[in-house]
């Protein structure tokens, strides 16, 4: 007895459709990992925002102790740059960097404008997000030093 085989009709995916299905999930993933990086290059730029903020915040502290329990003493840093530490007036830099991890440092500094009495405080460091063109940031804070009720 003869046993004929049928024959279906089936036909499977060509190689351009798979090779078009790959291109379309390639592009796909890469999409979804550029938003990814970019959200966590962003996260971390903010929690350095964050960090040089309270940086520069606690300079302006220790500032503002400094003129209120020393009010003889002349303003400091009306002719250097320098910093606060330990409440106390320093120049130079060598004191005024800070270490959030091993790689990253933040320099601050605290210059006097000596025409109306304010005081730049500005922490920066390198970034990771090319800042129009610049890799350094930076966040300047002014503060008003109010002399004899002036």
């Amino acid at each position: 007895m003869l046993i004929r085989v049928k024959r279906l009709k089936q036909s499977g995916d060509t190689i351009v459709e798979v090779l078009f299905a790959l291109i379309v999930i390639g592009i796909i993933l890469t999409g979804g990992y550029s938003v990814v990086t970019h959200s966590i290059l962003d996260e971390r730029d903010a929690q350095e925002h964050s960090y040089a903020l309270g940086l520069v915040q606690s300079q302006i502290e220790q500032l503002r102790a400094y003129v209120l329990y020393n009010p003889t003493s002349s303003l400091p840093f009306a002719i250097t740059t320098g910093c606060m530490v330990s409440s106390a007036p320093v120049s130079g830099s060598s004191s005024c960097t800070y270490s959030l991890n091993s790689t990253q440092q933040y320099l601050i500094s605290v210059k006097l404008n000596t025409t109306d009495n304010v005081y730049n405080v500005t922490a920066t460091w390198p970034s990771l997000i090319l800042n129009n063109g610049s890799s350094q940031d930076n966040i300047t804070i002014p503060y008003r030093i109010e002399l004899n009720g002036s």
